[in-house]
């Protein structure tokens, strides 16, 4: 059995109690849903360890665990639902190669986009053949800043509990909400983190018994962790640190660092190793020596040649480098500092905050963008990737046909009716959609296999889908199939 085949698909239920609706993303240990959660009849975000015989069960997530429940709640974190290991869901294989049971992580759903999704929505991404040195559009310093400021306050969280995370870059922070009034991100993807307390060790110098004001969310007073003499790379190789990259142990400022390198990658439309990388082309090596020459020169790390001519912009970005490199390995980073630095780099050379509108004195509208707050949910949808093929495997194959995803007829109801009301709540629906839901409102054997009374059927049924002629649909199938159609266009309801 294939590797893939282990990982958990939309409509199967965990624990009879979380619905899976939607996969958010995927990773190489674990994979993120949007769920439903039938006991309180609440939306939650569930992360799953795939099933693989070279997985320890938990080995990947029972530490993430640990420590979101730490730091869980509040502004800057996603809530800690539960940790469960489950070896009864109808989500896992019974065979006799597989693995007879699922880890997973229960946490709050966050609505919006991650940074990284943000920025693609927002802004112009370059088509192949313009200029490669920058992947995207500019964004003005006045919203890079904010997203900035964001991302300190969530790491310096992170930090006063006691962890580091490691792997700090847009992609980690996600927005609470899609309207024009939600601007705050929470940090999340604890699995490279780690603490860097430890409780009073007797066999290390008192020199070395470094105190740390206790965290609430430890029971005993706790000291800073040795400096480890090398330490394997732990992060992404596009933001991390000099020194990371380098093999030294992690500090709080190299958590900082990639904070300031996405900084500079939103006011520039790019990182100017990204070629290095990331892809086919990777050369660590070569984005280490890009890297230090940065520390030396900011200059040289601004791919955006108005951004390079801004000598305070460059000057403060220099500031913030410099402090973070001289940082010893215990001490406390100044996090106010870090945001002082990064204002005082906005504020131009001398003529007034340098936006997107006034760069050295001149309008260029078309090469720098303002941030689009406002993200429908349809949208959402589509970038975070809800596919035709991966929808109907959910409705059909999982919610319809499984007769083990649900124990009793009324929770079977009540599932489907979670499944239709997600789907019926978007503006179009794809033809091979409607013309299923169409057949299934029709069909008696379905409506018997879930042990549905014939009065129930409104539940799953409704005007919008009974104001599509089926005659008209089939038609439109027909030409689909012959090519008249592309598969990615879609069809309002009336």
């Amino acid at each position: 059995m294939s590797f893939d085949n282990f990982v958990p698909m939309p409509g199967h239920l965990l624990s009879q109690r979380y619905l899976l609706l939607m996969k958010l993303g995927k990773g190489t240990f674990t994979t993120i849903y949007s769920s439903f959660d039938l006991h309180t009849q609440k939306n939650v975000a569930i992360k799953v360890e795939n099933i693989s015989p070279e997985i320890k069960p938990g080995s990947v997530l029972e530490k993430e665990a640990s420590v979101l429940s730490s730091l869980t709640g509040g502004r800057y974190c996603p809530l800690f639902h539960t940790y469960i290991t489950d070896g009864t869901s109808s989500a896992v294989s019974s065979s006799s190669n597989s693995r007879n049971d699922l880890c997973y992580i229960v946490f709050e759903l966050l609505n919006g986009e991650d940074m990284h999704e943000f920025r693609i929505r927002t802004s112009k991404v370059r088509q192949e053949g313009e200029v490669k040195k920058r992947r995207f559009m500019p964004i003005q310093l006045e919203g890079a800043l904010h997203l900035a400021e964001q991302m300190l306050d969530c790491v310096e969280n992170v930090h006063s509990k006691g962890y580091l995370h490691r792997d700090v870059k847009p992609g980690n922070f996600v927005r609470t909400g899609t309207d024009s009034t939600s601007r705050d991100f929470k940090i999340i993807d604890f699995g490279l983190s780690k603490s860097f307390l430890q409780p009073y060790d007797p066999s290390l110098p008192s020199s070395q018994q470094i105190p740390f004001q206790t965290p609430s969310n430890y029971s005993e007073e706790m000291y800073l962790k040795p400096q480890r003499p090398n330490a394997s790379f732990r992060g992404t190789t596009m933001y991390a640190s000099v020194k990371v990259q380098s093999s030294h142990d992690h500090q709080r400022s190299d958590d900082i660092f990639g904070v300031l390198y996405s900084f500079i990658d939103l006011v520039n439309g790019d990182l100017p190793w990204r070629v290095y990388a990331t892809g086919e082309g990777k050369d660590k090596d070569k984005v280490l020596s890009m890297k230090a020459s940065g520390l030396k020169d900011p200059r040289s790390m601004m791919v955006d040649e108005r951004v390079r001519s801004l000598g305070n912009f460059n000057h403060w970005i220099w500031k913030a480098t410099e402090y973070l490199s001289a940082l010893p390995f215990h001490s406390t980073p100044d996090y106010e500092y870090i945001k002082t630095c990064l204002r005082n780099a906005c504020e131009g050379d001398g003529r007034g905050p340098v936006t997107h509108t006034k760069w050295n004195g001149r309008k260029d509208d078309d090469e720098s963008i303002q941030l689009v707050w406002e993200c429908k949910d349809q949208k959402r949808l589509e970038a975070l990737g809800l596919r035709l093929s991966e929808s109907l495997t959910w409705r059909k194959n999982r919610l319809l046909m499984s007769s083990n995803l649900l124990s009793s007829s009324s929770s079977k109801l009540q599932a489907w009716n979670v499944g239709a009301n997600y789907i019926l709540q978007r503006s179009k629906l794809d033809l091979s959609e409607m013309i299923f839901l169409q057949e299934y409102a029709k069909d008696n054997d379905l409506i018997k296999h879930f042990g549905v009374k014939e009065g129930e059927r409104n539940a799953i049924t409704c005007s919008s889908i009974n104001s599509v002629r089926l005659d008209v649909l089939i038609k439109e199938k027909k030409r689909r199939k012959e090519g008249k159609i592309e598969d990615t266009k879609r069809i309002k309801l009336s």
